[in-house]
């Protein structure tokens, strides 16, 4: 199907998709590199700690890179030097927006809570990751 014969998809929809992909797929991999990161300290403390730190922010841009080719079809730069600044600036902006979200859940520790502001946040967390993805297109 090319783009003129698709049904138009509502970009509130794929906010939502790229928010909640975004988090499920750093959920799951977040754990093996916690993992990662303490064999790394392990074997090589504070430069562990740094290979460590600059391995999860190229896989922040990887992730955000994959689902901006795959939900909004905008290719994105994957240079090394891209990859990390994208993804630091993408770890900064969002946990910089997810503070009042850490606010609520801290002060109403309750599943249901939980569960409410991540649905809340998916849309919002797909903005932001698809607006700073753009600052690194191709074209």
């Amino acid at each position: 199907m090319t783009d003129e014969t698709s049904p138009k998809t509502s970009p509130l929809l794929k906010y939502f998709v790229h928010g909640l992909a975004f988090s499920l797929i750093m959920l799951i991999l977040g754990i093996g590199l916690a993992f990662l990161l303490v064999l790394l300290v392990a074997i090589g403390f504070i430069i562990g700690l740094i290979v460590g730190f600059l391995i999860l922010l190229m896989v922040h841009a990887g992730i955000n890179v994959f689902l901006m080719d795959r939900i909004w079809h905008v290719p994105i730069k994957t240079n090394w030097w891209s990859l990390l600044v994208h993804g630091l600036v993408l770890m900064i902006v969002l946990f910089l927006a997810s503070i009042p979200s850490l606010l609520i859940n801290f002060s109403m520790p309750n599943i249901i809570v939980y569960i409410i502001t991540f649905i809340i946040y998916c849309p919002i967390d797909g903005y932001i990751a698809k607006h700073i993805a753009q600052g690194y297109t191709i074209y």
